[in-house]
């Protein structure tokens, strides 16, 4: 890091931690001047475990997070706090019982808090038994509205599936679509992902001509894709070519293998897909012809830029010699920070005193990704949405912006004629 490092910190403090100091200090009464003093009970190095699902994610958000821990614990000598943090990262093998036993493994290292578990379905398996060891999760990505559970100790920095279907409706009605076919994976992120949109759709008098499932662990859709050519045949009929859009309720890494099905049936390369709820680069090198054909677009979680990130950004850049390149890292930094305030507002590095304060802390947080106020469930409440679309400019496939969806206001501009 710089030797200008302290000065930047003091002013991501003003922006940050003055915030979150004048509720710390209301609610636990040691506001002292204009910033924090979290000395009470805490002395010596306190783990934060960090959890990634699987190794080829790993990238996606580590870098955040190794940020968000210099940058807390600078902090913390900042203000002659006795006490700093360590890191215990640990990569899972893309299954939920290595997951199950990298939670455990971690919770018997000494971590009262764990920042990642980013699958829907490992933070499900893992859910349980966080409750029982009282010991928070706080999910970088992790979205399933199966999730949303109301005073257990899973904590999100995103919001649920439940909002997809918001935009996904209005985004239809503007485009003049009638009718779509819904493809899901069968694991809680497809699943509540399937949920939620149907049910914004039909609620709209979109039609929902079929939901067809696909195993997330097989390795070869064609024949499911079979099913969905089937029902896209049927929707045109009854409503015309061009009125009809299929959903891959799927995760990003799967959208490769799914748009690859979905081309051996020349019928559905007329139709347009709405692939996951992330970009992913393997789409541009592995699939950019389909991708084109189909009129392929996606979304993902807005991050406004704000005085934090852009210090974020810069720091960032000075470590690693480029840009910020996933929004993962700028939720794993903001995840890292509201567990660090948590600990200094709980006064002991316990897991049920500290789970107490991470909806507190993050209802009034302003962070790289903007506020991070939470709802009754431990999710994020509101987060904007951009919408991306696979094209083809001066020879090179990217993702080019073609509307934003505001959570606020609950309102879909299209940028694209």
């Amino acid at each position: 890091m710089s030797e200008t490092k302290p000065k930047r910190i003091s002013t991501l403090l003003l922006v940050v931690a003055i915030i979150v100091a004048l509720i710390i200090g209301v609610i636990a009464g040691y506001f002292i001047g204009s910033t924090v003093t979290p000395t009470r009970g805490l002395t010596g190095t306190y783990t934060i475990a960090y959890i990634q699902c699987d190794p080829v994610e790993s990238d996606y958000d580590w870098r955040g997070v190794e940020l968000g821990i210099e940058d807390v614990n600078k902090w913390l000598e900042s203000i002659n706090a006795p006490y700093r943090f360590k890191v215990l990262k640990s990569v899972s093998d893309g299954t939920a019982v290595k997951t199950q036993e990298l939670f455990s493994s971690s919770v018997a290292a000494g971590a009262q808090v764990v920042i990642g578990v980013s699958w829907s379905s490992h933070a499900r398996a893992i859910l349980e038994s966080a409750n029982s060891k009282k010991v928070p999760i706080i999910s970088i990505y992790s979205t399933s509205a199966l999730l949303a559970i109301p005073n257990d100790y899973l904590f999100r920095i995103v919001p649920t599936t439940a909002v997809y279907g918001k935009f996904i409706k209005q985004y239809m009605q503007k485009r003049g679509l009638l009718a779509a076919v819904i493809v899901f994976a069968t694991e809680p992120f497809g699943t509540s992902y399937k949920d939620g949109v149907e049910k914004e759709l039909s609620s709209a008098g979109i039609d929902v001509i079929a939901t067809i499932p696909v195993n997330p662990e097989s390795a070869e859709w064609t024949p499911e894709y079979g099913l969905v050519r089937d029902a896209y045949v049927k929707a045109v009929s009854k409503y015309g070519e061009g009125k009809v859009l299929i959903i891959d309720a799927i995760s990003s890494d799967k959208c490769s293998q799914a748009q690859i099905a979905l081309s051996r049936y020349p019928e559905l390369l007329s139709a347009e897909v709405l692939l996951s709820n992330a970009p992913d680069n393997a789409w541009l090198t592995d699939i950019p012809e389909i991708c084109v054909k189909t009129k392929a677009w996606t979304f993902q979680m807005t991050h406004p830029d704000n005085p934090v990130q852009r210090i974020f950004k810069e720091e960032y850049k000075k470590k690693y010699g480029e840009d910020v390149r996933y929004p993962h890292e700028l939720q794993a930094y903001d995840c890292v920070w509201i567990a660090a305030y948590a600990i200094a507002a709980a006064g002991e590095y316990k897991g049920e005193e500290i789970a107490k304060w991470i909806p507190k802390i993050a209802s009034n947080y302003f962070g790289a990704t903007g506020y991070c106020k939470l709802d009754e469930n431990g999710d994020r409440m509101y987060a904007d949405q951009t919408l991306l679309r696979i094209v083809k400019e001066d020879g090179k496939y990217v993702f080019k912006t073609i509307g934003y969806y505001n959570a606020v206001t609950d309102t879909l501009t299209l940028l694209e004629e």
